[in-house]
């Protein structure tokens, strides 16, 4: 298996919640000047090569939050959350409302990652191309919290996937320790 849902844990959604109250009015400018529908998404063409680009585009562009640039409270919040999990944390990206992040994979990080995203409400779709059998597999996000495994580079395959966000959308990757390790 290359992805799986898991349960919330409270404190990680705390510690996030603290860090997503925090930059949330910040990234409320982004205006989606044209909406994409979920037509607009299923029109992506699927990958039909384990060869291609490491990152796909977002329609329109996402805000992807640098560590580096976060300020104090969320490096704060930040190492709090990487002891917690016990990994480190890789992205915080922001989508706004009807919008696309393009397929892609993330093979430059083989390893596994835990991705919690919030979204308001339901209907925000994560896609995943299965590598071993190239079946497409659509994976509905609930309002609220919702909280998946991913696999990039496991056996050496690509795992190929991408986002629609129904609503705003918020989510926070962090990468295990040791998993890239245990990909091959």
């Amino acid at each position: 298996m290359y992805f799986e849902k898991l349960e919330t844990d409270q404190e990680v959604v705390n510690l996030c919640s603290t860090i997503f109250k925090s930059i949330y009015a910040s990234l409320k400018h982004y205006h989606v000047k044209s909406k994409y529908t979920l037509h607009d998404f299923n029109q992506l063409e699927v990958p039909t090569t384990e060869i291609g680009k490491d990152y796909g585009s977002v329609y329109p562009p996402s805000s992807l939050v640098q560590f580096s640039s976060d300020g104090a409270l969320r490096l704060k919040e930040r190492a709090a959350l990487e002891a917690y999990m016990g990994g480190q944390c890789a992205n915080l990206a922001y989508m706004p409302p009807r919008s696309i992040m393009d397929w892609h994979h993330n093979n430059n990080l083989p390893g596994s990652f835990v991705f919690y995203s919030f979204a308001p409400q339901e209907g925000s779709i994560v896609r995943f191309k299965d590598p071993n059998t190239g079946k497409i597999i659509d994976d509905i996000e609930p309002a609220g919290w919702s909280v998946r495994r991913l696999w990039f580079q496991k056996n050496n395959q690509t795992l190929w996937h991408c986002v629609w966000s129904n609503s705003t959308r918020l989510s926070w990757a962090v990468r295990e320790a040791n998993s890239w390790k245990q990909s091959n």
